[in-house]
């Protein structure tokens, strides 16, 4: 089955290959300090503001942000479209819906800007190497470890520290834990697995892997069947490795390029929001469960706002673009729709789309398939300005 050698993830490291080497993400290119934009690199890179652009890369080559397209399908077509599933083989889904083969899903609460109104959507997953997952239990205490070094804090759990004699909660006792608590040192993994927890840090080995799809657009709005991408990162002792699979022309799923893969790079490598370039498991909510939206008050940041209210009133529009015109109505202008008092109430006032908004969403998307012009840039987005994205950064 396909998803073996995907999973084997045997492609080398991106930035071995010259032609595959990381670029800037499209969202680097967008014209910042405008009314309808004002500053979205905060989002990446918080305080730690990039100097400016090497000149190899002030040439935009995410040129499908700005392709005039006509679209013909109708609604009712590609609603059948994307409710059509393309796993290769009846199991696949049901096979990553559990615990199964060491994968675990979780869902996490979206990095800003990652919202499905954007085109954010899917399910992701974690594997740890076989030696960190011998049984369930101590498996479990392994990613217990994992995530509390991830998100330098204390994870709940319940375990009996006894049966592996490690001092999980730092009390200085072996007894029964409620908690792994965070430290800089003197944690440590359970059972066999090798090597001592790093802050901040994954093990080597680390599979973590995600499906992106299609949305229905039924209300509410949803994952689809249709998968779009797959992804792969794997933890290597120089750094993560990807792979992936994408949709064909005729909406199979098939390897992708070293070219396509490289934009992996470009938003997990070494920016200061991630940790060890990953987003999502410091942002972990749940285990499993329905992946479909995550819901819920936004989260309060030490300054005491919601984070996502914070976002908001930095970039001055919903996305990181700044053309997403459904997410903006709704915070800003004198018509606005909603306050951010809704939004500090559930956040999904702001990540969820409206069906028209899926449905525009989807036709950008399948349009890409169908020019298999992934390496052209894969955004949901079409038809941009120059006032909007630049074509070439000028130098400073």
């Amino acid at each position: 089955m396909w998803w073996l050698a995907l999973l084997a993830c045997t492609s080398a490291p991106v930035e071995t290959k010259p032609e595959a080497a990381p670029r800037a993400p499209p969202d680097c290119y967008a014209r910042a300090g405008t009314d309808a934009l004002k500053d979205p690199c905060a989002t990446c890179h918080g305080d730690a503001r990039p100097s400016g652009f090497r000149d190899v890369a002030r040439e935009n080559p995410w040129t499908n942000l700005f392709a005039l397209r006509v679209y013909t399908t109708s609604d009712a077509d590609l609603d059948a479209w994307v409710r059509t599933s393309n796993a290769p083989d009846a199991v696949w889904d049901a096979r990553f819906d559990g615990d199964s083969d060491g994968w675990r899903t979780y869902r996490a609460q979206p990095f800003p800007g990652f919202f499905m109104t954007n085109g954010t959507v899917g399910e992701t997953r974690i594997r740890l190497p076989p030696a960190y997952r011998p049984d369930a239990e101590t498996y479990a205490v392994n990613l217990a470890v994992l995530e509390a070094m991830v998100r330098r804090g204390d994870v709940p759990l319940a375990a009996d520290e006894a049966r592996w004699g490690v001092d999980l909660d730092g009390d200085g006792a072996i007894g029964a834990a409620t908690r792994v608590a965070f430290r800089e040192t003197g944690l440590r993994w359970v059972g066999d697995a090798p090597g001592v927890p790093t802050p901040g840090g994954f093990p080597e080995g680390t599979q973590l892997l995600q499906v992106l799809r299609y949305l229905d657009p039924a209300p509410p709005v949803r994952m689809a069947a249709r998968i779009r991408e797959v992804r792969l990162m794997e933890r290597s002792a120089t750094g993560w490795r990807f792979a992936g699979r994408i949709e064909d022309a005729e909406g199979a799923l098939r390897p992708q390029s070293d070219a396509e893969i490289a934009m992996c790079g470009g938003c997990h490598g070494a920016l200061p929001v991630t940790t060890d370039g990953v987003f999502s498991f410091g942002r972990r909510t749940a285990w499993g469960g329905d992946l479909t939206a995550v819901g819920g008050p936004d989260r309060t940041m030490a300054d005491g706002r919601g984070e996502y209210t914070a976002w908001l009133e930095q970039t001055g529009a919903g996305d990181t673009l700044g053309v997403n015109a459904e997410a903006r109505a709704k915070f800003f202008g004198e018509g606005r729709e909603l306050s951010f008092e809704d939004l500090a109430r559930d956040i999904r006032v702001l990540t969820l789309p409206s069906a028209d908004r899926a449905r525009e969403l989807n036709r950008v998307w399948r349009a890409i398939a169908e020019e298999q012009s992934y390496a052209r840039g894969r955004e949901p987005v079409a038809a941009l300005g120059d006032e909007q994205v630049w074509r070439e950064i000028p130098p400073h």
